[in-house]
């Protein structure tokens, strides 16, 4: 049979691993809005970047070296990231990477629409 100094020590402990969890949440929570306070602001500067990349890329003859200027977009948004103040991570440059793959592939996508079309009616 149980006693109560027992039952009281068991709902103590129950109450301490649900306030532990219940913080984890919290952090987690914070982490995550952190993070997406970062992408919002540092994806504002992607399409200027990219678009001066290409341009370098072009005026040196290696317009399609694409991981070469992916590579330089990432750092130049590093080093924005530190002048405005968000955060950069592996999470953070994972996300923007994605953010920009799905632009190019959708990008591709209508430039290949275009370039089917020109070819029908030549």
């Amino acid at each position: 049979m149980l006693t109560l100094t027992e039952i009281a020590a068991a709902i103590t402990k129950t109450e301490t691993i649900v306030e532990t969890a219940i913080s984890a949440v919290g952090a987690a929570i914070t982490a995550a809005s952190s993070i997406v306070t970062s992408v919002k602001t540092l994806v504002t500067y992607i399409p200027s970047l990219m678009q001066t990349f290409e341009n370098a890329y072009a005026a040196v003859g290696q317009s399609d070296n694409g991981a070469g200027k992916l590579a330089g977009v990432l750092a130049a948004l590093e080093a924005v990231a530190a002048k405005v103040a968000a955060d950069w991570n592996d999470t953070i440059k994972s996300i923007i990477s994605n953010i920009i793959a799905q632009a190019k592939a959708a990008y591709n996508a209508v430039a290949s629409i275009g370039s089917a079309a020109a070819a029908t009616t030549a």
